[in-house]
C-alpha cells in the first residue's frame, strides 16, 4: 500500500488521500490479489493497513456491508456531520433547515435511504427524547398531511404559537392563508384547497364555523343558494330581525347595504349589485319584496316606467284610492310619508307630473291636485283654479311677473288649451280681475 501511494503521488498518513481509491484503480495497479481478500471492501483493506489512521467509512465511495444498519454507526455520522455543519447535536432547531442535499454532499445519502429519505424519522430514530416537528423540516414524510390525527397535532401546536384557542371558531376567523405559510402549514392547507374554513370545520365538526367569517370564502360558496339562505338566516338572528316566519319581508326592510357590509356579507350582497331587494327577492323567490320600502332601491329602479306604475298603484290602495280622480288628493306628503321619496325628487318634487307621466292616457288637469274631495265638486276646471296654480308653480307675486309668463311655460305645465279657449292669459286675467 506504501508502493501504492508513491504510484498515486498520495500521503500515506493522511486519510483524506485515500477516500476516492477505487476497487478500478487497485486492480489497475497489480491490488486485485490484495483487494479479492478484503472482500473487494477498500475501507477493511485501508483499516487493516494503517490502524493507527481514523478513517470515516461513509467518506468512502461506498461504505462497509451493513455499516449504514447500525445505530452506533448512525449516530457516529450524525455526530461527525454536527461538527461539519456547525450544528448542534440532537437539538431540534439545529436541524429543521437541514435538508436532503446538505446530506448528500456529506456522503449521507445511503444513511438517507435507510428512512426512506425522511429526516423527520432519520431524526426521531436516532434522538427520541426529542420533540420533533415533522412540518418544521423542509419536507414532512410522505403522507403526513394525509391523516387526520397528524393534522390535529399541527393546529394543536399553531394554536400555542398563535395564541388563539384551539377549535374556538372566534379566535380563528381573521387568520389567513399566509399564517399558515410561514408557520409550515401551507401543504396542510392545500389538502383543503387551501381553505381555512373547510379546514377548521373538517377538524373541529362540534364547532359551529361559519365560512362568512373567514378573511375568505371557499372558492363557489356564494354560488350555492342554500350557503345565501343560511347566511341570511343567521343575520336576520343575528340582527334580531327575525320575521313571523323565514324570509319574512316586514323583517328585512329596515335592512340596508352597510349591515351587509358590516356583518360579512359584502362578497354576497356585491353579487346582487349591492341591493338588499336583489338579493332577497332571489333567495326567497315566493315572498312580495317591495323595492320601495327598502332604505335604497336598486340603482336605475325608478326611471324604469313600469315600476313607476308598480309603485302608484301599491300607493293607490295604501291610500285607498278608487277611481283615477282621486289622485287629486295626493300631496307630496304622501310620497314621501310612503318610501316614494326618491320618485319624487325624480320628477322635480311634482306629485302632478308624476302622474301625468305614468298616466298619459288619462286626462289630468294639473291646477285640481291637493284638492280635497269637496273642493273638486265644486270647481273641477274653473279660470281661477287654473291662475292659482300657476301663480303656484311659477311664483308669480305681481302684475309684472304675470306678463313674463310664455306660452311655452303654459304648455309645460298643462294648461295652454283652457286658457287659449277663454282668449289667452291676458283675456283670463282680465275676467277674473287680476288686471285693470
Amino acid at each position: 500500500m506504501l508502493w501504492l501511494a508513491k504510484e498515486l503521488q498520495i500521503d500515506p498518513k493522511d486519510p483524506n488521500s485515500w477516500y476516492p481509491l477505487s476497487r478500478d484503480v487497485l486492480i489497475k495497479n497489480r491490488g486485485s490479489g490484495i483487494i479479492s481478500h478484503f472482500g473487494y471492501h477498500i475501507p477493511q483493506l485501508l483499516t487493516a493497513a494503517f490502524p493507527d489512521l481514523s478513517f470515516l467509512p461513509w467518506m468512502f465511495s461506498k461504505a462497509p456491508r451493513g455499516f449504514w444498519e447500525g445505530i452506533e454507526n448512525q449516530r457516529l455520522y450524525m455526530h461527525w456531520l454536527s461538527g461539519v455543519l456547525n450544528r448542534e447535536e440532537g437539538e431540534p432547531r439545529s436541524w429543521y433547515s437541514v435538508n436532503r442535499e446538505d446530506l448528500m454532499k456529506h456522503h449521507g445519502a445511503p444513511l438517507l435511504d435507510q428512512y426512506r429519505e425522511s429526516l423527520y424519522a432519520l431524526f426521531t430514530s436516532l434522538y427520541p427524547d426529542k420533540q420533533w416537528l415533522p412540518w418544521l423540516f423542509s419536507k414532512t414524510p410522505n403522507g403526513f398531511w394525509l391523516k387526520v390525527e397528524n393534522q390535529k397535532v399541527y393546529m394543536k401546536w399553531l394554536s400555542g404559537v398563535l395564541k388563539r384557542e384551539e377549535g374556538n371558531p372566534e379566535a380563528w376567523y381573521s387568520i389567513t392563508r399566509e399564517e399558515f405559510l410561514r408557520n409550515h402549514g401551507d401543504y396542510l392547507l392545500s389538502q383543503y384547497k387551501y381553505s381555512v374554513y373547510r379546514l377548521l370545520s373538517s377538524l373541529y365538526p362540534n364547532a359551529n364555523f361559519l365560512s362568512w367569517k373567514f378573511t375568505k370564502t371557499p372558492n363557489g360558496f356564494w354560488d350555492d343558494r342554500t350557503n345565501q339562505r343560511t347566511y341570511l338566516k343567521w343575520l336576520s338572528g343575528f340582527l334580531r330581525k327575525e320575521g313571523k316566519e323565514e324570509g319574512d319581508p316586514e323583517a328585512w326592510y329596515s335592512v340596508s347595504f352597510e349591515d351587509f357590509v358590516r356583518h360579512d356579507g359584502y362578497s354576497l350582497i356585491n353579487r346582487f349589485g349591492d341591493s338588499p331587494y336583489a338579493l332577497l327577492k332571489t333567495v326567497y323567490p315566493d315572498k312580495q319584496w317591495l323595492p320601495w320600502r327598502f332604505s335604497k332601491v336598486p340603482g336605475g329602479y325608478w326611471e324604469k316606467l313600469e315600476n313607476q306604475r308598480t309603485y302608484l298603484e301599491w300607493l293607490s290602495s295604501k291610500l285607498g284610492y278608487k277611481k283615477m280622480e282621486d289622485w287629486y288628493q295626493v300631496t307630496a306628503k304622501h310620497f314621501e310619508e310612503n318610501f316614494g321619496g326618491s320618485l319624487l325628487t325624480l320628477y322635480k318634487g311634482s306629485p302632478s307630473k308624476i302622474l301625468s307621466t305614468v298616466f298619459s292616457d288619462f286626462p289630468f288637469q294639473p291646477w285640481l291636485f291637493g284638492r280635497s274631495p269637496v273642493a273638486l265638486g265644486h270647481s273641477s276646471s274653473s279660470m281661477n283654479d287654473i291662475l292659482q296654480f300657476l301663480e303656484k308653480e311659477l311664483r308669480i307675486r305681481n302684475e309684472e311677473d304675470w306678463q313674463r309668463v310664455t306660452q311655452g311655460q303654459l304648455r309645460e305645465l298643462g294648461v295652454f288649451s283652457p286658457v287659449m279657449r277663454e282668449g289667452g292669459l291676458h283675456a283670463v286675467l282680465k275676467k277674473q280681475g287680476r288686471l285693470p
